[in-house]
């Protein structure tokens, strides 16, 4: 969803994903299939906007609502503040 520099090799693989689960949802859009996709930009940890029960909740409401084919889980800005936190500048 966000570039984020030290993570382009995986970048790539995400955003191929991405592509791929929603042009799979336009297309068979209509015939009872439907395509869901959970990006996270967050810790996967307790408390987190990723937690384990947000991720199942987000999974599950794609499953039984089927009203979208996207749900964003975390904040990018807090993301990169963490990063920023932790980075040492050479």
């Amino acid at each position: 969803m966000h570039p984020l520099p030290f993570l382009g090799n995986i970048g790539l693989a995400a955003a191929a994903l991405r592509n791929y689960a929603l042009s799979l949802a336009e297309v068979l859009r209509g015939r009872g299939v439907h395509v869901g996709h959970v990006p996270i930009s967050a810790a996967l940890a307790p408390g987190s906007p990723a937690s384990p029960e947000a991720v199942a909740e987000a999974h599950w409401s794609l499953h039984t609502g089927r009203d979208r084919h996207e749900v964003i889980l975390g904040d990018l800005a807090v993301v990169r503040a963490a990063i920023a936190a932790h980075t040492v500048e050479a």
